[in-house]
C-alpha cells in the first residue's frame, strides 16, 4: 500500500510541477496579462456605463458633483458614494471620449506587453505567480471600490 501512495504522490508532484512550469512560461504570462488588461477595461466600462450610469441623473452636473465632495459634515461612506457618482456623471458626460481612451489604453497596453522581450518575463517562480495573481486582484479591488458604497449604503443600513 505504501508503494501505491508513494507512486500517486510522486505522480501528483510531477504533474503539479509541469503545470506550474507551464503557467510561468513567458508566453503564458504575456497572455494572462493581456487577458487581465482586457477584462479590466471591459469591467470598468461595464461598471461605469451600466451600473453607475443607471444610478446617476444625467441632468446633474459632474462639476457640481465634484464640488459637493467638499462637505465637512458628511460621513465617509456618503463621500465615497458621492465620489463614485461624480465619476459616473463625468463618464456619462464624455462617454465617447472615455470609450476611445479606453480602447487606446487597451491597445497601448497590449502593444507594451507584447513588445517586452521574453527574457524579461523569465523571472523566478514566486514573482511570476504573484504577477499572475495580482492582475485579478486589481480587477476585483477596483470593482469593489466602485460598487461597495452602494451595497453598504443600501443593504446594510
Amino acid at each position: 500500500m505504501g508503494n501505491i501512495a508513494a507512486y500517486v504522490a510522486g505522480n501528483l508532484v510531477d504533474k503539479t510541477g509541469k503545470l506550474f512550469a507551464w503557467f510561468t512560461r513567458p508566453k503564458n504570462i504575456k497572455n494572462a496579462l493581456v487577458t487581465a488588461l482586457t477584462v479590466l477595461i471591459a469591467s470598468q466600462l461595464f461598471v461605469f456605463y451600466v451600473l453607475i450610469a443607471a444610478r446617476v441623473n444625467t441632468a446633474d452636473s459632474w462639476l457640481e458633483a465634484f464640488k459637493s465632495l467638499n462637505c465637512s459634515g458628511c460621513g465617509f461612506l456618503f463621500l465615497w458614494e458621492m465620489l463614485i457618482n461624480a465619476l459616473g456623471l463625468f463618464l456619462v458626460k464624455y462617454k465617447v471620449i472615455v470609450l476611445i481612451l479606453s480602447a487606446l489604453i487597451l491597445a497601448g497596453g497590449i502593444f507594451l506587453i507584447r513588445a517586452i522581450p521574453d527574457e524579461w518575463y523569465e523571472i523566478g517562480d514566486i514573482p511570476a505567480i504573484l504577477l499572475l495573481l495580482s492582475a485579478p486582484a486589481v480587477i476585483i479591488g477596483l470593482a469593489g471600490f466602485e460598487i461597495l458604497p452602494y451595497l453598504i449604503n443600501n443593504y446594510i443600513r
